[in-house]
């Protein structure tokens, strides 16, 4: 799923998606324990395009930090899902999200 089209701001700020300056909609929806007793937290995110996903943070982790970036022309920013795993990539780094 595409969050950043070419000359778009990207940024994460203490967990929170920004784009262009505007934080995309996250509210906490329950918790997840995974089969090794990993506690998580299970939110729903909608991006500007009323697109709806689940991502989770295990508890008790520090808050994530990532940018500014602005995406090149050409280039997109993109939410990719792997199996088990919902992955934001760019170019340059990879952050890592639990798929639903």
């Amino acid at each position: 799923m595409t969050i950043g089209l070419p000359g778009d701001k990207i940024e994460i700020k203490n967990d929170l998606i920004y784009i262009n300056d505007s934080s995309i909609d996250r509210v906490e929806v329950g918790e997840h324990v995974l089969e090794e007793d990993i506690d998580y937290i299970k939110f729903c995110e909608t991006v500007p395009n009323n697109v709806s996903y689940f991502s989770y943070k295990m508890k008790n982790q520090p808050m994530s930090n990532y940018g500014p970036k602005i995406v090149k022309k050409g280039k997109y920013f993109f939410l990719e899902i792997i199996e088990t795993i919902l992955t934001i990539v760019d170019r340059n780094s990879i952050a890592f999200l639990l798929k639903t």
